[in-house]
């Protein structure tokens, strides 16, 4: 029988329809998406115009229709804090405007201290992290307290202060850096001098900072800076997940449910990062059981805490690890439900709580740290006086120091010792001026808003202060800005602390870092017992390190070095 091409048109549609449909249907996706797109786009533009304080001149790059400021921002990924610097440096208020693609809103990058103030402080009501950090960032870090707002941050901000600021929780840090420097840090520098081998810097203060936040938050001892250097499972999987979390951020948020269906299909970075978080959460989940279990076995006195406990209490009262006080805070006050029921803390609430203080007290200190000694071969007459410091402290407290007298230079040093440290304190402070550990930081507007320099916000938009580029501004240092000099924080021999509106390097405002006075310490000590010693680092890597676009300011390729003795 005769077939009319009608007929046999619709039998070779049929037979083609997965493929015929799917590129229809795809097509079909694609011209809605771009009409809605340029809908958007116009809707957005005429509401500018709407607002004539948006549309106040600033200096910037420029915002194309469609793809905003990403194709520049793409351009200069390799130094783009540098980038954003210079524009920053020429806008007369030291505030610019950007767009991301498509449908993503603005971006107000500002290094002007009157606006810092007002957004970290004056209206901080109004800034908060905002929606779209908090979901690029809830797989890893949930909501604890870096990844809060509203009243879950001020419930844990309230116990963390408390916490802090105890002098048990004081000399337990104590305890730990002096552990952590005498019988690993020196020994891995003896050995390397021995060796002769190559060392990052970097990795072994990577590895120094995330044994001492692990022994702080989970009373845990990792060991990742035994002699052998090990790699560990939750430490890797740790530094992937940060890593990948970070990825995550620079995606439009509206993609997050597409990227998320990927994952769990096992496609794309998001599928690492699911599988990293799973490594970190049975790590941190099972340490949770067991200090829950220790407690309850402490109160019934049936038995001993753990040994990895023990190896943290050892130095001082048992219990001062941040798990073990949370969950006796939590033993002993609970929280109280709408309903007036008393209840305690899920596994996960506290896994949210230690994991972020892992994320802080791992990175800030020992990036701090890297760019530090990068930068002293460079200025030798920083570094003898700071040798003359140190060695003046343990004169006043043996009476001598002869160079052979290396018993008192192993002695450590004390919580006071480390306050008369002025000079120490100041050349690191300076130090995080040129190099801070987080470059940059950002919030979001919950209604409309003007800064003090003039620059409307609207509701919705990111405004972002940049770290990094704060401390390069004439503006705000003066002339000399670029300079690495210590004194601009001292006066009369004595460390002088600077405005954190001008000097944000640890926030400022209530949500200033808890862990400031932790990091100062663990620096200056550091930094005093490697002076006082015999070893020195003989650096092998370029003259210019490149920063790392990460959550934190790493160096890109990390710090070689060998050791040497003087």
């Amino acid at each position: 029988m005769h077939t009319s091409p009608m007929v046999g048109e619709l039998t070779w549609d049929l037979r083609s329809l997965p493929t015929a449909y799917g590129l229809w249907l795809v097509s079909s996706l694609l011209l809605l998406l771009l009409g809605s797109i340029i809908f958007l786009e116009r809707a957005w533009a005429a509401n500018d115009h709407d607002r004539p304080q948006v549309r106040r001149r600033h200096r910037g790059p420029k915002i194309y229709p469609l793809v905003g400021s990403q194709l520049e921002i793409a351009r200069n990924l390799d130094h783009l804090y540098d980038w954003a610097a210079a524009y920053l440096r020429e806008d007369p208020t030291n505030t610019i405007r950007m767009k991301g693609a498509f449908t993503s809103g603005y971006i107000v990058s500002t290094v002007n201290p009157q606006n810092l103030e007002h957004i970290l402080k004056t209206n901080f009501a109004n800034y908060p992290k905002g929606e779209t950090v908090l979901e690029a960032f809830k797989p890893l870090l949930g909501d604890g307290i870096f990844n809060a707002d509203g009243e879950v941050w001020k419930f844990q901000r309230k116990v963390a202060v408390t916490e802090f600021s105890s002098k048990t929780m004081r000399d337990f840090i104590i305890d730990l850096i002096q552990r952590e420097t005498y019988n690993r840090l020196l020994p891995l520098l003896a050995k390397a001098h021995s060796e002769g081998s190559v060392i990052d810097i970097q990795d072994v203060f990577m590895r120094f900072g995330f044994d001492n936040i692990c022994l702080l938050a989970f009373g845990l001892d990792m060991g990742c800076l035994d002699l052998s250097l090990p790699e560990i499972e939750f430490v890797s999987a740790y530094g992937d997940a940060a890593r990948l979390t970070f990825r995550r951020m620079l995606v439009p948020r509206f993609l997050y449910p597409f990227l998320d269906f990927l994952a769990f299909l096992g496609i794309g970075s998001g599928s690492k990062l699911r599988s990293s978080v799973r490594v970190v959460d049975r790590f941190a989940l099972s340490i949770i059981e067991k200090r829950r279990k220790e407690l309850k076995s402490r109160a019934n006195h049936e038995e001993s805490p753990t040994l990895e406990h023990q190896m943290a209490s050892k130095f001082s009262s048992r219990g001062s690890d941040l798990l073990s006080r949370f969950l006796q805070h939590d033993e002993e006050t609970h929280q109280e439900e709408a309903s007036g029921k008393s209840v305690k803390s899920s596994n996960k609430y506290l896994r949210d709580i230690v994991l972020n203080f892992v994320l802080a007290g791992r990175d800030s200190s020992s990036i701090a740290l890297t760019w530090f000694f990068w930068l002293l071969p460079q200025h030798p007459e920083v570094e003898k006086k700071m040798v003359d410091e140190v060695t003046s402290i343990i004169q006043a407290r043996n009476g001598s120091l002869q160079e052979h007298d290396s018993a008192a230079k192993m002695e450590g040093f004390t919580y006071d010792e480390l306050r008369e440290m002025h000079y120490i304190q100041a050349t690191i402070t300076e130090s995080m001026r040129l190099y801070p550990p987080i470059p940059v930081e950002s919030k979001s507007a919950l209604a409309d808003d003007c800064l003090p320099d003039g620059t409307f916000v609207r509701k919705g938009d990111r405004v972002a202060f940049n770290i990094y580029a704060m401390g390069r501004m004439e503006s705000v240092w003066g002339k000399d800005c670029l300079e690495f000099k210590p004194q601009r924080f001292l006066q009369d021999g004595r460390f002088v602390p600077e405005n954190s509106f001008r000097y944000p390097v640890f926030q400022a405002g209530p949500r200033t870092c808890l862990g400031k006075e932790m990091a100062y310490t663990q620096m200056k000590y550091v930094l005093a017992a490697i002076l006082i010693s015999p070893y020195r680092f003989q650096l092998l890597s370029k003259p210019s390190p490149k920063g790392e676009l990460s959550l934190s300011f790493q160096m890109k390729e990390g710090l070689l070095s060998r050791v040497r003795k003087v």
